[in-house]
């Protein structure tokens, strides 16, 4: 409304311009004022009153309109901006002119935003073609127009509008349109919602592909809810994968494709009562584990959320139910709903609304989604039962058509076979039409008719669950094979069975198989007895006649150039004199050579051994073997086709039909054969061929084996001989050394003797010591076993006991060995004697003058000790005496003895030498303890 102060305003401005104008037109006629009479003037004044009131009166109408104008237009305004629909004023080029409140809260914007701004820009792309041709229309024909399209808030919120518009012209006369809008998002949203679900559900029901129908209701239900991606989930063994997915990224349905939980053993982990684990919170709806009194969760056991990044930070994995892996949030998914698909109280997959932007989910919009699924669920359920029927029965039709098993059908009472498959009429050998004539009893082997019947007959009256035989059968065209028979019933409601079902497989080369197993086995062990070569060949040859049953059975070795039969049984001796040699001979009696100089083997049995057979034909396999089922066609091949090297024929001759020759290898040599051959056709197939080349690989090593075996024990009964004479020989050097160095000591002794230099006869005395060291080493490896090594603890012994007596010090002295376990040889004991001669000879002569120790030791000792850690050796002598002079530099004296000491452990043992004078004197010396050569820096 005006304000009473503009009122104010505008009348005084009124009245000057009044008084303006009034005198403007009063100063014309001032003269002929002055001549009016005085009656003439009150009359002139009383008219003007009179026109003054009725000018007040005026006036006062005009303020009243005013205020009720005013009013009015202040009633006007308050209905134009809180009108329950939105007001706009457009421009003919579809700019914003004017907006009223609802516009502007409809649009999301405020009004001044709205003004000169396009409207086009609030109109959904999809719907910009409906909202040109709505404003086309309305300005050419100036008709009022209506339309429903879909705008867009600045946030990207889409929501349903009814337009309807008019032409009028503004204060200058411009037409304009003017339109009102009506928000109609929840109208549009139930009736998408019913469209949504009638179609879904026709669709669900239209035959077709499932697949297609399943990525068609996806796409409708991304269309419908406005999400960036949408997901359905169906159950699938164990687990729940995606079934069809629109707008996820791949690596995301790769990483969340699978539900189930795994443990450290790859293996999926279950609950208590065997139900797969399902993770993350799809698997918490999936399960039912949920909690109606969380907000995120819904009373029909629905997840949403509109803002997982808070829904983390603000709850725990016992708040969500169970350890999510936190996909969704980390992909930027904000807004997340998850609905169930349930049919008859199970759950058996799930509906899934992911989208980027936060807020995107109400609790009616989830009511929505859970209607649509429930609906949706009735419908899907049936299509997958149907779908899984279906897939059943071709699965079915498949599986009796083209299984590797015989299946079917038969009349329990009569046994007469009442359909089955074409596997079936291969194994029996008979066409189908006269299967259908005949009963499954009639196919078995007289000899197991009973026992089969009795089996039949327990199973059929609920004996036994199932029938399971394994008997004979008789093919047509005369042939025996073996057959397992798995048979179930078909009963009616009293329990009577009304048909027979069953699984027929030949197990003829399983049996085969399993006979020729043992064969090996019964061959290996024959093998790996300490018998004689040709005993155990023998042996060999007599379990593969009884194990196979053929006729005739030989094994060749070779012997020099040829290859002639070691053992055989079963062939005659006419054929035995001429098939025992291999060898081909000329016209002229001469030995035939191939181009390398190499003797030439006929017939097959030396193509075989020869290694030239050609595994590309059938008569012959990869593993160089040839065989044959029926060899009497072999006589019609002409020569120069026949695969066979110069064939004698013999064999066929022979009337053997069946012929198997299998080289005998030894690594990559042939160095024999076995044949096998037999009167009656069909006696071998490729895999029984091939289980005798195993044999004959046994066969090869085990001979291999056995003459090493051999020439293992004349090399053996050889070297035990001349390790003998080497030991008689090793004694006798040792012996004759001992007795040369005591030649030697008794030499010093006596040169002793003649001398009378006192220095001179110490001198020799401490020569012949020494020697006496070595001495004793030869003496223990000539009494011990080993003379590769002595005994230290021996050596020490003695070596110290001749000391003592040299130096007639032992009552005075006590002197202790440890080198317990410790052994040497020749090259380390030699040099360890002399040192430990050396030290030893110093403490008895100078570390306990006048047979004392040190100041506060009790007795004189002396002790030697060794030590071995496998790596190094530790020597160690010392004793309690009064120790080396202060400013003696042991390693540096002239003295010959411990310059001796220096050199043994430093140079020849190549060790360390510590000196400790503590208590007394101690020398510590260790080496490592690797091989040395004999003839190196031994002294």
């Amino acid at each position: 409304m005006i304000s009473k102060a503009k009122r104010h305003e505008e009348a005084a401005e009124l009245r000057g311009k009044a008084e303006e104008t009034a005198r403007e037109k009063a100063a014309p006629s001032s003269e002929s004022l002055d001549a009016l009479s005085p009656e003439e003037t009150r009359q002139m004044l009383h008219e003007l009153r009179v026109h003054q009131i009725e000018l007040e009166i005026q006036n006062e109408d005009l303020r009243r309109t005013q205020v009720e104008l005013d009013a009015a237009r202040a009633r006007y305004f308050d209905l134009y901006d809180l009108a329950p629909v939105g007001y706009c004023t457009l421009s003919e080029m579809g700019l914003i002119l004017e907006a009223n409140l609802t516009a502007a809260m409809l649009l999301g914007s405020t009004r001044s935003m709205l003004i000169k701004h396009p409207i086009s820009r609030f109109i959904h792309k999809a719907d910009q073609d409906i909202y040109y041709q709505h404003r086309k229309q309305l300005f050419d024909t100036g008709e009022p127009q209506i339309c429903e399209l879909r705008m867009v808030k600045p946030d990207g919120t889409a929501f349903w509008v009814h337009l309807k518009a008019i032409i009028a012209p503004d204060p200058d006369g411009t037409p304009v349109c003017r339109i009102v809008m009506s928000d109609i998002s929840e109208r549009k949203f139930h009736e998408d919602e019913l469209e949504l679900t009638a179609r879904l559900i026709a669709l669900i029901k239209t035959p077709g592909d499932f697949r297609e129908c399943m990525s068609d209701l996806v796409a409708s239900l991304q269309g419908w809810s406005g999400c960036e991606a949408v997901g359905i989930r169906l159950r699938a063994g164990d687990d729940y994968p995606y079934y069809e997915t629109r707008g996820f990224p791949p690596e995301f349905v790769q990483a969340e494709n699978h539900l189930c939980a795994h443990g450290p053993d790859g293996k999926i982990l279950r609950d208590g009562i065997g139900n797969p684990v399902l993770e993350c919170m799809c698997g918490n709806i999936l399960c039912g584990r949920f909690d109606p009194a969380k907000p995120f969760f819904t009373a029909q056991g629905s997840f949403w959320s509109n803002n997982t990044t808070a829904l983390l930070a603000s709850t725990t994995e016992a708040d969500r139910q169970a350890r999510t892996r936190n996909q969704y949030n980390g992909m930027g998914y904000e807004s997340v709903a998850l609905i169930p698909l349930r049919a008859d109280d199970q759950v058996f997959g799930l509906l899934q609304f992911n989208d980027h932007r936060p807020n995107r989910f109400t609790p009616d919009l989830m009511s929505h989604f859970e209607k649509i699924a429930d609906n949706l669920a009735i419908a899907l359920s049936k299509r997958q039962a149907e779908k899984a029927l279906r897939e059943s029965e071709a699965q079915f039709r498949t599986i009796f058509e083209v299984a590797s098993v015989g299946i079917l059908q038969a009349d329990p009472i009569t046994g007469r076979i009442l359909r089955c498959n074409e596997t079936y009429c291969r194994i029996t050998g008979y066409p189908l039409s006269e299967l259908l004539e005949i009963s499954f009893s009639e196919l078995t082997h007289p000899e197991d008719r009973q026992r089969d019947w009795e089996i039949f007959s327990r199973a059929a009256c609920g004996e036994m669950p199932v029938y399971f035989n394994e008997k004979r059968y008789i093919r047509k065209d005369g042939g025996m094979i073996w057959v397992r028979l798995n048979a179930a019933f078909v009963r009616n409601s009293k329990g009577q069975p009304i048909r027979t079902v069953a699984i027929c497989e030949d197990i003829s080369e399983r049996k085969r198989a399993g006979a020729y197993g043992e064969m090996g086995r019964e061959v290996l062990q024959i093998l790996n007895e300490p018998r004689d070569l040709r005993d155990s060949i023998q042996r060999v040859l007599t379990a593969l006649k009884k194990r196979t049953g053929v006729d005739a059975v030989g094994i060749r070795l070779q012997n020099g150039d040829n290859f002639p039969y070691f053992v055989q049984k079963g062939f005659s001796r006419d054929f035995l004199m001429t098939e025992n040699t291999l060898i081909e001979h000329s016209a002229d009696g001469g030995v035939c050579r191939d181009k390398d100089g190499n003797i030439s083997l006929e017939c097959t049995c030396g193509l075989v051994i020869s290694g030239k057979t050609d595994p590309a034909n059938p008569l012959f396999t990869p593993g160089g073997s040839f065989w044959t089922n029926d060899s009497f066609p072999l006589l019609d091949i002409p020569p120069n086709e026949d695969p066979r090297l110069h064939p004698r024929n013999r064999c066929i001759h022979q009337g053997y039909a069946s012929i198997a020759l299998v080289p005998i290898r030894n690594k990559d040599r042939n160095v024999g054969l076995i044949q096998l051959n037999d009167r009656q056709k069909g006696r071998f197939t490729l895999d029984t061929v091939e289980l005798l080349e195993g044999i004959a690989s046994h066969i090869g090593a085990a001979l291999m084996r056995k003459r090493v075996e051999e020439s293992l024990r004349e090399s053996e009964e050889a070297l035990r001989t001349s390790l003998a004479e080497k030991e008689v020989l090793l004694k006798e050097v040792h012996h004759r050394v001992k007795n040369n160095l005591a030649s030697i000591m008794g030499l010093l002794d006596l040169q002793g003797q003649t001398m009378e230099s006192e220095p001179a006869i110490t001198a020799l005395a401490e020569l012949s010591v020494r020697i006496r060291s070595m001495v004793l080493v030869h003496e223990q490896l000539y009494q011990s076993e080993n003379f590769s090594r002595i005994d230290f603890q021996d050596y020490l012994n003695a070596l110290i006991a001749n000391l003592l007596l040299s130096y007639e010090r032992s009552g005075d002295i006590q002197v202790s060995v440890a080198a317990k376990g410790v052994e040497m040889g020749l090259d380390i004991a030699v040099p360890c004697g002399l040192l430990v001669t050396e030290l030893l000879t110093n403490a008895l002569k100078y570390a306990f003058p006048a047979d004392r120790p040190r100041p506060g030791a009790c007795g004189c000792k002396i002790a030697v000790s060794a030590e071995c850690d496998g790596a190094a050796y530790t020597l160690v002598v010392s004793d309690n005496g009064v120790g080396l002079p202060v400013d003696l530099d042991w390693a540096n004296t002239k003295t010959l003895g411990l310059l001796l000491v220096k050199m043994l452990g430093q140079h020849q043992l190549q060790g360390k030498i510590e000196l400790d004078r503590t208590h007394g004197t101690t020398f510590r010396l260790r080496f490592t303890a690797r091989d040395r050569n004999m003839s190196g820096d031994n002294l």
